[in-house]
């Protein structure tokens, strides 16, 4: 069953300040069905059609779906098997992924109804491993596969029946994880320094033949890659050293920089996926290590949980694994009753906005003044913490008239330190 909420967030201030925020306002849609134990959310085309695994009523198989126009179908699998995820969808609606071969795991391209083995480059009568991550306008898969020696895997791109090896910064291992319209692709090989093998972030061009650049990290030993816009743009995470303590932050790379994106207060996080306006969503921890979905606009991260209304029925996005042009983010994150499931985060247009004006403590109550729209309702609530989206307490409702409203709460406790307006 499909679950749909819509809302705006539009004002927020800490008691006392009168410091305002404006938010994107969105639409988040459950991806999960009532017969699915679990899902989860890794691609997004132009047109918001969004790919994915589930586990059935069968605890013993987990397969791909397309979420299409509030329609979710079944992908079906490679010869029979029980299992397929969708991990990549281009504005064709070509589908890449994984899916059981007979024994192997298999990249495979779906289209017009059907789904193709890619292949592998071990041979043997179709043995090997393979996986499918990324596709591009062009139909291009980006992923990985074993070699000759099996135990070797490399970075591969699938195009035109043919796999192409992109080789490795150094060792036995790489994984291609995105891919751009221009055929840039990103994503993770070991790299060997003084003797020493790690594994680093790397861009590929098919400048000259094709190359292979390593990225670098923030300072430590480790980053991959996970995605690339249509500027060339790189997104993923790496390691920092902070205080003599090593963390995994997301970071953006461009002109041969790359950025430390930061976190939610936390140790922890990891960029997924970058748009042509450079939004970069993925996960992040909050001062209590757990890990909350965010968007980054290239000067502020927000946890997205955040922006959902306290009765949306979700308690955590967990992850934020894709943004296309239109701004809607996919990913996965935890329902009131427990469930796992994907969303689809879409954006509202032309959403109210509030700001709000001349805040006022006095004698034990806290008062403000906003601008209504005309039969618009509004909510003023107050929390004690920012950390949940469950923390807002509505204290008035009321119904705009077009004109300037105050509002108060009185009598104050402690913990009404935030407030906002929400017009619903």
């Amino acid at each position: 069953m499909l679950k749909t909420v819509r809302r705006t967030l539009c004002a927020l201030l800490f008691l006392g300040l009168p410091m305002a925020t404006i938010a994107q306002t969105y639409t988040i849609t459950n991806l999960g069905s009532a017969s699915w134990s679990y899902s989860e959310a890794h691609g997004v085309n132009a047109a918001g059609k969004v790919v994915g695994e589930y586990e059935g009523t069968n605890m013993f198989s987990v397969l791909a779906f397309l979420f299409s126009d509030g329609t979710t179908t079944d992908l079906g699998t490679l010869a029979g098997s029980p299992y397929a995820v969708g991990y990549g969808i281009n504005e064709t609606n070509q589908i890449t992924g994984e899916s059981i071969s007979h024994v192997d795991t298999h990249a495979f391209l779906y289209q017009n109804g059907k789904m193709t083995d890619l292949g592998t480059l071990t041979g043997l009568g179709g043995s090997g491993y393979s996986s499918g991550h990324a596709i591009n306008r062009a139909g291009q898969v980006t992923g990985e596969t074993s070699l000759a020696l099996a135990s070797t895997i490399h970075a591969a791109l699938f195009s035109g029946g043919s796999i192409k090896d992109l080789g490795a910064l150094g060792g036995d291992y790489s994984a291609a994880n995105g891919i751009n319209n221009s055929g840039i692709i990103v994503g993770e090989s070991d790299a060997v320094q003084q003797g020493v093998t790690n594994v680093h972030a790397f861009i590929y061009t098919n400048v000259a033949g094709g190359s292979m650049v390593d990225l670098g990290t923030l300072g430590g030993n480790y980053s991959s890659a996970k995605g690339v816009n249509d500027s060339g743009t790189v997104v993923g995470e790496a390691e920092t050293v902070i205080g003599g303590t090593t963390m995994m932050h997301g970071f953006s790379y461009q002109n041969g920089t790359m950025t430390d994106i930061g976190t939610l207060g936390g140790n922890t996080s990891s960029a997924s996926a970058i748009n042509s306006a450079g939004m970069i969503v993925g996960y992040a921890t909050d001062s209590n290590e757990i890990a909350n979905a965010f968007l980054y606009d290239g000067s502020k991260m927000i946890n997205l949980i955040t922006l959902l209304p306290p009765n949306s029925g979700w308690t955590n996005l967990a992850s934020a694994d894709g943004i296309n042009d239109a701004g809607q983010i996919i990913g996965s994150g935890y329902l009131a009753d427990g469930e796992f499931q994907g969303y689809l985060l879409t954006p509202n247009s032309n959403p109210p906005s509030v700001v709000i004006l001349s805040p006022t403590l006095r004698d034990n109550s806290f008062s403000f003044s906003f601008t209504t729209q005309a039969g618009v309702s509004y909510s003023g609530q107050f929390a004690s913490s920012l950390q949940s989206t469950n923390n807002w307490v509505s204290f008035t409702n009321i119904t705009g008239n077009g004109s300037i409203v105050r509002i108060t709460n009185s009598p104050l406790s402690t913990g009404q330190g935030y407030y906002r307006v929400v017009a619903q």
